[in-house]
């Protein structure tokens, strides 16, 4: 092997771990944000999300469930004529309770958090007869109206509502990651909720 044979096998050797090199030290801000970025996704572990499944989503429906314990157990909807039972259901409605809720967690998600703001609603109509409720008005809005008429509401109360706001808005904006398992504890929070609401006169 002459000289220059070694020279030019050297070079060939090297140039690619020296490219590599200077790749990296050329772009080290964006290797070291993406490392970090990396490294904080491992780290957090609770947020890790797969096909049907979200640890994240379920972890928080945990908590809600935790938080709602101090709340009453939910109550039998009363059905005799003339009682405070919600408005008759319609074919439409018996159709999506029976094909979409069981195969959708997702719709079960906010199918559970309209009733509550609907059983928000028509408490503060009746507790306070002169409140003007809109069919937009938010769970927020309402909850502050209780507020003024009766002062502020049970600590733990508010919490979950606005735990239920948010887990809500999440498995809205999740993908259809929301487990029937995590759908389900959301929906039982939720009506412990619409009987509290229910018991508002």
């Amino acid at each position: 092997m002459s000289v220059l044979q070694f020279i030019a096998s050297m070079v060939s050797s090297i140039a690619w771990p020296l490219a590599t090199v200077a790749l990296a030290w050329f772009f080290r801000g964006q290797v070291r944000d993406f490392v970090a970025k990396l490294v904080a996704r491992v780290h957090d572990l609770e947020e890790l999300t797969a096909p049907g499944v979200s640890m994240r989503f379920a972890h928080q429906v945990a908590q809600l469930e935790a938080d709602a314990g101090g709340l009453p157990p939910p109550a039998p909807v009363s059905e005799t004529p003339g009682s405070d039972a919600r408005p008759e259901r319609t074919a439409i409605d018996e159709e999506f309770e029976a094909n979409v809720l069981p195969r959708e967690p997702l719709g079960t998600v906010i199918d559970a958090y309209n009733r509550v703001v609907v059983a928000a609603r028509e408490a503060l109509v009746r507790v306070d007869p002169a409140a003007v409720v809109n069919p937009g008005m938010s769970l927020h809005a309402v909850v502050r109206r209780f507020d003024d008429i009766r002062g502020p509401i049970d600590e733990a109360l508010s919490r979950v509502l606005v735990d239920l706001a948010k887990i809500r808005n999440e498995a809205v904006h999740a993908e259809g990651r929301v487990t029937r398992d995590s759908a389900d504890k959301y929906e039982r929070v939720a009506q412990r909720v619409i009987t509290f609401f229910d018991a508002q006169r």
